[in-house]
């Protein structure tokens, strides 16, 4: 039913002659606040799993151990996302954002679910990119998303709303980070995504209308996004390792003896 309805307003968006109409005069207000309610919440899980881990941090350390690969829990998730935004970004150019959308929430939950039964750091770590590489999608295709089912006229109102999330999660992920550590476990940092990512899951796959056209023959570049990954993977890491050795080495970089 919901596949028939969603297939219909697409129809009808891109019916007739003429530029396709106006978003707003297809998708029912109903239909594009959940859209925009679930694509605010993906986002928001992400940016939240960026700035959650430093209240619980050392008690992860303290329970799994791994010192030297502290880190690289942050690196880990941060190196994913920065690689994988771009490349889903422009995938959203070829593919449906819908079905990106939800490969992208997909591999995001099952990172969540791995990072919380992880018995040792490096298992943790490698949950982590799984974490950043849906992360990664979901901040790249939310604009996108946003920016289909909102008029132009209200356009910038409804992207706004992408920056009122990401400080509302600088806000709220250390305290809730200490928290969940404090009166429950580490673990629950990252189950907690399960029940509000698949939330997120849904509200993209039933209401999301597809708007515009996407280009039916267009070849991807798999070299050149080879090229820009391992790009901004080397530079990222080279300035990781570099802090962390400045830190590691405080008087031996500021030439002190």
């Amino acid at each position: 039913m919901f596949r028939n309805q969603r297939t219909e307003n697409e129809a009808e968006l891109h019916s007739g002659a003429g530029e396709p109409r106006s978003p707003e005069a297809v998708i029912s207000p109903r239909s594009r606040n959940c859209v925009i309610i679930a694509s605010l919440l993906a986002l928001f899980l992400g940016a939240l799993d960026a700035l959650v881990m430093s209240a619980a941090m050392p008690t992860i350390v303290a329970d799994l151990g791994g010192l030297h690969l502290y880190s690289w829990v942050y690196s880990a998730y941060l190196l994913a996302r920065a690689v994988s935004l771009p490349v889903f970004g422009k995938l959203a150019d070829i593919f449906r954002s819908r079905r990106l959308y939800i490969i992208s929430i997909c591999i995001f939950l099952l990172g969540s679910i791995l990072a919380g039964l992880a018995q040792n750091m490096i298992q943790l770590i490698l949950a982590r990119v799984l974490q950043g590489i849906g992360a990664g999608g979901n901040f790249a295709l939310v604009y996108i998303v946003l920016a289909d089912v909102s008029s132009p006229e209200n356009r910038g109102k409804t992207l706004s709303m992408g920056s009122f999330i990401w400080g509302l999660a600088s806000l709220l992920g250390p305290t809730f980070g200490g928290f969940v550590v404090t009166y429950f476990s580490w673990r629950w940092i990252f189950f907690v995504n399960v029940p509000l990512g698949v939330f997120a899951l849904l509200g993209i796959a039933i209401y999301l209308v597809e708007v515009r056209e996407k280009k039916k023959e267009a070849a991807i570049d798999y070299w050149g996004a080879l090229t820009l990954s391992t790009a901004i993977l080397g530079l990222l890491t080279v300035f990781l390792m570099a802090g962390a050795l400045t830190i590691g080495h405080p008087l031996k970089s500021s030439g002190c003896q």
